[in-house]
Formats: structure tokens, sequence, C-alpha cells
């Protein structure tokens, strides 16, 4: 087609390459970069189990193939994508996992020294009317650091599907003290 640019594709990376998939398999969420151009993402399967957050490092000067690390295997897989607030920690969901196995927000603080990622979860999401569960898409954050998002289920709605009920519920998860 004249006047068209045609776009080529490069694999960077192949999930799925070490043994027992430790690498993480089914990347089904976008990709975000940090300042140095490392990629970072989350997979739905392999790790431990239930996925993996991933970062990919930029390839040596030459190189197409990108170096994979898991920062994080979840106990609840992990299909929505990831932000970074200002201190440089990630944030995240899993739509299974927590202390009622209806997802979880977590947040991965970056290594100091030598030791890895610290995860922390900010929220076991309940499954109550109120609350909500399997919280399926990625979040977003405000100027003061409050998140947002949205769970599948959950919620007063009058919606019964695959043995969830409710319709689902859009939330806000706050630091206590602030607005």
């Amino acid at each position: 087609m004249l006047g068209q640019t045609v776009w080529a594709p490069t694999t960077l990376y192949s999930f799925c390459s070490l043994p027992n998939c430790t690498d993480g398999s089914n990347p089904v969420a976008g990709l975000i970069f940090d300042e140095q151009c490392a990629l970072y993402g989350t997979t739905t399967s392999g790790g431990g189990g239930h996925g993996t957050v991933f970062k990919l490092t930029p390839p040596a000067e030459g190189q197409t193939v990108r170096t994979e690390t898991a920062l994080y295997n979840p106990l609840g897989n992990a299909t929505a994508g990831l932000i970074f607030d200002k201190q440089g920690a990630l944030y995240g969901t899993t739509v299974e996992g927590g202390s009622s196995g209806n997802g979880t927000v977590f947040k991965l603080i970056p290594p100091k020294g030598r030791s890895g990622w610290k995860e922390t979860v900010l929220h076991s999401f309940s499954g109550s009317p109120n609350d909500g569960n399997f919280p399926a898409a990625g979040l977003i954050a405000d100027a003061k650091g409050a998140l947002y998002g949205t769970t599948q289920y959950g919620g007063s709605g009058d919606c019964s599907i695959g043995g969830f009920n409710g319709c689902g519920t859009v939330f806000k998860l706050r630091r206590h003290g602030t607005e």
C-alpha cells in the first residue's frame, strides 16, 4: 500500500522459558516503564502458580532480548496492570487470594540494598455486598495517594453470575487520616 508505514514486531521476551514457568506465563495486562526504560507487568499463570509481577530490563547494546525478573508471586491471579507512586512503589490487584479469597490490592516497595521487593497487602476483599470481590481491572491514584478501582462482583445490585452476587463496585482506598 502506497504511503503507509509498515510496522514490524520484535519479540522482547518469551514467557515460560524457565523451568516450571518460574518467570510466569500468560500476560494479559498492559505494561508500564520506569525511568531506566525497564518494563513492568503481570502474568496470570506460572511463578508460584498464580502468576507473577515481572520486570524486563533493557537489553545490552546491540541486543534485542530483555532480561526478565519475577519480582513477586501473588497469592491470587494478577490480571490487571500496575501503577507506580512517586517513591517507585508498584501497586496492583489480584482477582483471588487475600483473607477471604476474593482478591486483593497490593503494594510492592522497591528493594534497598540487596533485599528484594517487599509486598504489603493493602486490602483483602471480603466479597460482602459493600466490599465487592474480583478486582480484575487496574488502579488509578489521585494526588493525595488514594487508590481507585473496580470489582467485577459485589455491591448491592441484583445480579447473580456464576455463584457471585452483586453487579460490581467502584472503590476508593486511602490511608487512615487522609481524605
